[in-house]
Formats: structure tokens, C-alpha cells, sequence
């Protein structure tokens, strides 16, 4: 299993807050420790659209992808749900945090009896 993806799946079943902080301490020793925000959601995003949501045995539906967009104005991690109204003025941070999140939402409720050998 890819490393990016190996992690992402250990880090978004295990307890710790889906925070940008927290993702780079998990992908800054595969990539680097001076990892951007940009930097993290474009791993992220590119684990997300190539490896989990095309391997049929996670059990992510190729649908969800089209929800991302959406991801700050409804569901679990849309921005009234954590931060800030909707009828606030958010910022682009606050806005691309939410879809990092439902990235990583997914990558928790993913299915991955099938390689838990490779994750432990």
C-alpha cells in the first residue's frame, strides 16, 4: 500500500481532530515539515480522488466526490456546524478546511478489513 495513503487511513481512524496541524505532522515526514495548506489539501485530494474513492473494496462511493463542493454548506463538516453561520463572511482557509475534513471523513467511515494487515 502507498505510503500517503497508508497514513491518511491510520490518522483518519485513530482519535486525533482532523486539524491542518495534525494532517502535516502525519504527512510532513513523507513529504516535508514545511508543508503548506495548499500543499496538504493537494496530497490529500489526490490520495482522496486516486486511490480511495477508485478501489472498490473501500467502499467509498465515486459519487461522494461530487459532494466535496457542497462539503461547506451541509453535512458534517459544514462550516455552520464548526466555525462560523453561513450568513458570516468565512475565509478561503475556513472554506477548504471543510472539504479537508469531509476528505477525512471518508477516509474514516472507509471499509479496510480487507488490508488491515497492512495498516497495523
Amino acid at each position: 500500500m502507498e505510503s500517503t495513503l497508508k497514513a491518511l487511513l491510520k490518522f483518519s481512524k485513530s482519535d486525533s481532530d482532523f486539524t491542518i496541524e495534525n494532517v502535516k505532522e502525519v504527512l510532513g515526514p513523507i513529504y516535508s515539515e514545511y508543508m503548506t495548506f495548499a500543499d496538504i489539501l493537494q496530497v490529500v485530494h489526490n490520495a482522496y480522488m486516486t486511490k480511495l474513492i477508485t478501489e472498490p473494496r473501500f467502499e467509498v462511493s465515486k459519487h461522494k466526490s461530487d459532494g466535496l463542493i457542497f462539503a461547506p454548506l451541509k453535512g458534517s463538516s459544514r462550516l455552520d456546524f464548526y466555525c462560523v453561520k453561513l450568513t458570516d463572511t468565512f475565509t478561503i482557509e475556513q472554506f477548504y478546511t471543510s472539504i479537508l475534513i469531509q476528505m477525512l471523513n471518508d477516509f474514516r467511515f472507509s471499509r479496510v478489513d480487507w488490508c488491515k494487515e497492512e495498516l497495523a
